[in-house]
């Protein structure tokens, strides 16, 4: 009774935890006027859940089928907000907290299988790392983000379990796919951590029989999916994200590897590598593959990056799901050195002062990114939201919109829209970065506005008359709607 009494305890305080943080991340916002979302990616989620829901369409314009959503999974899950009627944004924000308590409570319960006399130490991890301020950002984005992450801890659990279940994880890894294609990845060190494995021959053909019939119900559904929406196999974003960072890849590789693996330890978690280094080196000695092979994963993930998508903006939010691996696996060493010396007399002032020194950072660092959170939402607010409205009001009910970020545009106006990014417009894909194209492209289905950054081509609007620009926040570009051309 005792036991059970002590985990209702912790999910309480894991559940107030979470409750907290993301209050301190929405509330300001709330108070301001500007509740939305840091990035206009998530608009575009809303727009498909609401089309799915109101029309039982997957279209981004009702009537118009097509995949630029490369998250269905958390869409199907937006959308049941709009089939109850449910205030989208506290819906989107409710999500990703119980997905922010479910990482929290899954690391909870990780950590203690990997050092299960650390009882204390284990959950002062996973508190940490429910407040660990990328996840809590991630949270309250809108995103499949965090949805991703929780899966992945999810599964980092299963595979230090004694008893596995291959058919679930491979199901699980499947179904991963439909929250981002890049979840593919995990099947690799699954597959390596069964072939090491001490089981007989005929156990691992078996388990893998299960595991690869897993993966494929779900990945050959997602492949269908896609086919019949969009006429390739990937989500038009699979492709347009890589044609848009095209030229990235001219940058000398060690560094486009560095910056991206350089996000998790921006916070509390630079200060958990010497735990991550003691328990590889840990690993190594004793035989215990699972942490190594995780931590592979988790470089291997962002050589992936550092070699398709070398981008680390909005907080390198494209490399978030794979960074709890990183903590919890330097949580684990950070743990096990902390409790092996901080009664020693010689050790125990360093080894103290090493322990608040991460709470502290990790504290300073919920609050920076309590910050970051207001100013990135107030900046989509302000310069998308903004000019989206305008436009839904200020302009002709059947001009032509040109834009390269449509989140907003398609949520709030019904325009048609010529999308610049390529997600739902994938013809435009293969002239991404080609101004003179884009201009003839333009012309030839009859834009008649042009919104923009006016940073982000450096030819495209020029000449073109401006009509309305939004009021400029200090650390943004102002956004600008151009005249492209007159209607008479």
């Amino acid at each position: 009774m005792n036991n059970l009494t002590v985990k209702r305890r912790e999910i309480a305080w894991l559940a107030l935890g979470c409750i907290l943080v993301m209050s301190a991340y929405l509330i300001p916002g709330a108070l301001s006027g500007n509740s939305g979302f840091p990035l206009d990616d998530a608009w575009i989620h809303q727009t498909y859940a609401r089309n799915l829901a109101t029309f039982h369409q997957w279209a981004y314009f009702p009537g118009n089928t097509t995949n630029g959503s490369t998250a269905p999974l958390w869409t199907f899950i937006l959308s049941v907000g709009y089939f109850f009627n449910l205030p989208y944004l506290q819906w989107a924000y409710f999500c990703g907290g119980v997905f922010l308590f479910g990482t929290g409570f899954t690391a909870r319960v990780l950590l203690n299988e990997l050092s299960p006399r650390l009882n204390w130490l284990t959950f002062a991890g996973a508190l940490m790392l429910t407040g660990e301020w990328h996840l809590v950002w991630a949270s309250a984005s809108g995103m499949e983000t965090i949805f991703y992450a929780f899966c992945v801890v999810v599964l980092f659990l299963m595979t230090v379990l004694k008893k596995k279940n291959w058919l679930v994880m491979g199901l699980l890894v499947g179904l991963m796919i439909w929250i981002r294609p890049d979840a593919v990845t995990l099947a690799g060190p699954l597959a390596l951590i069964l072939v090491l494995s001490k089981e007989s021959q005929k156990e691992k053909a078996l388990h893998s029989a299960y595991f690869l019939t897993g993966v494929l119900i779900f990945f050959i559904a997602y492949l269908l999916f896609n086919k019949s929406f969009s006429g390739s196999w990937m989500p038009n974003t699979f492709y347009a994200k890589q044609a848009e960072y095209a030229a990235m890849l001219d940058e000398n590789w060690f560094l486009r590897f560095g910056l991206v693996a350089f996000q998790p330890i921006i916070g509390g978690g630079a200060l958990l590598l010497p735990g991550l280094v003691y328990i590889l080196i840990k690993s190594y000695r004793l035989r215990a593959w699972t942490g190594l092979i995780w931590f592979t994963w988790w470089l291997g993930y962002g050589i992936l990056y550092a070699s398709l998508l070398p981008v680390a903006y909005q907080h390198g939010r494209y490399q978030m799901p794979a960074m709890p691996v990183f903590w919890i696996l330097g949580l684990w060493g950070t743990i096990e050195i902390i409790s092996m010396y901080w009664r020693k007399k010689k050790w125990a002032v360093p080894v103290k002062a090493w322990g608040i020194s991460i709470l502290a950072i990790w504290a300073a660092f919920l609050i920076l990114g309590a910050r970051a959170y207001t100013v990135d939402t107030s900046i989509i607010q302000t310069e998308m939201v903004t000019t989206a409205k305008w436009i839904a009001t200020s302009t002709p009910p059947d001009a032509v919109i040109a834009a390269h970020d449509i989140g907003a545009l398609g949520y709030f106006g019904k325009h048609k829209l010529i999308d610049l990014a390529g997600l739902v417009t994938p013809d435009v894909i293969a002239i991404i970065r080609n101004e003179k194209e884009l201009a003839n492209y333009l012309d030839t289905h009859g834009a008649d506005y042009l919104m923009t950054f006016p940073g982000w081509y450096q030819d495209l609007p020029s000449g073109k008359a401006v009509t309305f620009e939004p009021g400029e926040q200090p650390d943004s570009d102002p956004m600008m709607v151009y005249v492209w051309k007159s209607r008479k």
